[in-house]
């Protein structure tokens, strides 16, 4: 499984050990960042059909990728079912006012690309946010993602106050003298976080 998202429900709900309180996905707040449909590319059949293997690359890739991301953001949905908007949040770039992207875009490390895709960044913020609905394609939210994250925040703010009042741990750590596996745990936590315990 290529997507982190699929790998950390999974992960949260197959693992009794580490988080013994989740029952299912309506225990679990999960918030889900897509790259973006950053590259609109429009191919030219005749040039298309002169390609080799080597062009074929990276187009095979996006395609293949996008394909996958568009298909666990359907079935995550449809597992969180009823609880999806509340359990559920999907953050996905819907094109951009910044024209086509150059196709060395996700390895062009210089300043010019960097504040372009800051650009593209806060432009997605601003974007209606989008959610998967099951048998119903997409359905064009009236909040912004900005106000999606926003309230993301605040359910995590809450959830940390009721947690603080606990005297049970809602997570059982690993005992583990690794440093990074440690980080790693926290890092899942943080990934996908439940919610209501």
């Amino acid at each position: 499984m290529s997507n982190p998202t699929a790998a950390a429900i999974t992960h949260v709900l197959h693992n009794k050990q580490e988080f013994p309180f989740v029952r299912g996905v309506e225990d679990l707040l999960v918030l889900s960042l897509g790259t973006g449909q950053l590259v609109d590319v429009k191919y030219d059949c005749d040039k298309v059909m002169k390609w080799k293997g080597k062009h074929w690359a990276r187009p095979a890739v996006w395609i293949s990728a996008d394909g996958a991301a568009e298909t666990v953001d359907q079935a995550v949905s449809m597992a969180f079912g009823q609880c999806r908007r509340s359990n559920y949040v999907r953050i996905q770039a819907n094109g951009s006012s910044f024209g086509p992207c150059k196709p060395n875009i996700d390895t062009d490390a210089s300043p010019s690309n960097v504040n372009m895709l800051v650009g593209v960044a806060e432009e997605m913020l601003k974007q209606k946010n989008v959610e998967s609905v099951l048998f119903g394609g997409k359905k064009i939210n009236e909040e912004s993602n900005f106000e999606k994250l926003d309230w993301l925040a605040g359910e995590l703010v809450l959830e940390h106050q009721r947690r603080s009042g606990r005297i049970a741990p809602t997570v059982a750590f690993k005992q583990s003298g690794d440093r990074r596996t440690d980080q790693e745990t926290i890092l899942r936590i943080l990934i996908v976080c439940f919610k209501g315990f």
